[in-house]
């Protein structure tokens, strides 16, 4: 996957195409919510708030706010972001997916006009492959977004960025804190749910281990943190699940014990939803 080798800035949020970009995501994802929500006021008054945005951006004293964490109908709860968060969020997004490294095994990232990537191309791939293998390893992540520690993901992203404005806005994003009724929660590990950025992060925290993984002796796919390894012999079959399992224990992270499956590709097995053979 090509990208950028030029180092990205904070002054890189600010450039008219990804701002446009920004806001016109932002303003179709909360077209339908309520009037009392801050996202019309936001777009109110926006020529101003841009004019702030990009003042507090290029000196680098941009804050996150605290999240305002909802109750759904189903009884679950979700951590909402201020308007003008999410599209800093999203510049962020945008900006850092030009640049970040990602692996061709990972397929849950596409980028703009890319058509081999997403679940039917993973899927059309594993149809492909079945028939040169034998034996198969499914696992995923348990709780993997919950479980991606912060200094971890911090320093693979300072080994790829230098601007201290955008490492700032990363760390902020990671050690945010929601509140609801006068609670709070920080939030010391994981990344958040419902945000734009969080794909992208979560891709990239397994990069190093997709190159790792990656071996001509089988074949291997990943979709976010769902993992996929056909093997052709019992014995790459297990030198696979070996690696796999210390790569992951190096990361602090564990896999989903009703998600494994390890054996014959006959017996059968599910992945992104689909049942192969």
């Amino acid at each position: 996957m090509p990208y950028s080798t030029k180092q990205p800035t904070a002054d890189d949020l600010l450039s008219d195409t990804i701002i446009a970009t920004a806001y016109a995501w932002l303003c179709k994802q909360r077209r339908d919510y309520p009037d009392a929500a801050d996202i019309w006021s936001f777009r109110k008054h926006w020529p101003a708030e841009r004019g702030r945005l990009s003042a507090e951006l290029i000196a680098g004293r941009y804050r996150l706010s605290v999240l305002s964490r909802v109750s759904l109908q189903s009884g679950d709860s979700v951590d909402l972001w201020a308007a003008r968060d999410a599209l800093v969020l999203k510049c962020l997004t945008l900006v850092l997916s030009s640049y970040l490294p990602r692996s061709e095994r990972c397929f849950h990232l596409k980028s703009e006009g890319e058509s081999k990537k997403g679940v039917k191309a993973a899927i059309h791939e594993i149809q492909v492959s079945l028939a040169a293998h034998r034996f198969v390893f499914r696992t995923d992540v348990h709780s993997y977004y919950a479980s991606i520690a912060h200094t971890k993901l911090m320093a693979m992203l300072s080994a790829q960025i230098a601007d201290v404005r955008l490492l700032d806005l990363l760390a902020q994003y990671l050690a945010r804190t929601a509140e609801q009724g006068g609670l709070f929660w920080h939030y010391a590990r994981g990344i958040p749910l419902a945000c734009s950025l969080s794909p992208l992060m979560g891709g990239f925290f397994l990069y190093k281990f997709d190159v790792a993984v990656s071996d001509s002796r089988w074949f291997y796919l990943r979709y976010m943190d769902d993992v996929l390894v056909l093997t052709s012999t019992r014995n790459h079959l297990r030198q696979a699940v070996r690696k796999v399992n210390g790569l992951w224990a190096g990361l602090d992270l564990k896999k989903h014990p009703d998600k494994t499956f390890i054996g014959r590709i006959e017996r059968g097995f599910t992945f992104l939803g689909q049942e192969f053979p």
